[in-house]
C-alpha cells in the first residue's frame, strides 16, 4: 500500500475508545440492532440527522433519546401499517 493511502486510512480512524457522534444508516441500524433498512422506515424519521456532502448522517444522541423514549413508554408505537394509515388523515370527526 502506497504511504499516501495508508496515511489516508490513519486519519480516517478514530482514537481507540472513541465512538463517533454520526453514524451512517447502517451503522445506525446496527446501533439499534435493525437492518439499514428498517432504521431508515422506522427509526430515521424520528431522529435527527445530518447532511454532510451527499451523506446523511444520523446523531447518536438523538437515537439514545428516541430509544430511551421508546422503552420508557413516553411515545406510543405504532405498528407501521396503523401509521400509515393514519397519515393524511383529515377527517376532524374520526377519532382514532
Amino acid at each position: 500500500m502506497p504511504d499516501g493511502a495508508l496515511a489516508l486510512r490513519e486519519r480516517k480512524r478514530l482514537p481507540e475508545g472513541l465512538t463517533p457522534r454520526l453514524l451512517g444508516a447502517a451503522a445506525a441500524g446496527a446501533y439499534c440492532g435493525v437492518s439499514a433498512a428498517t432504521f431508515l422506515d422506522l427509526v430515521a424519521p424520528r431522529v435527527r440527522s445530518l447532511k454532510i456532502g451527499a451523506r446523511r448522517l444520523f446523531d447518536v444522541r438523538s437515537i439514545d433519546r428516541w430509544v430511551d423514549a421508546q422503552a420508557a413508554g413516553e411515545q406510543p408505537s405504532l405498528a407501521a401499517g396503523s401509521w400509515v394509515d393514519r397519515v393524511g388523515d383529515d377527517d376532524p370527526n374520526d377519532r382514532h
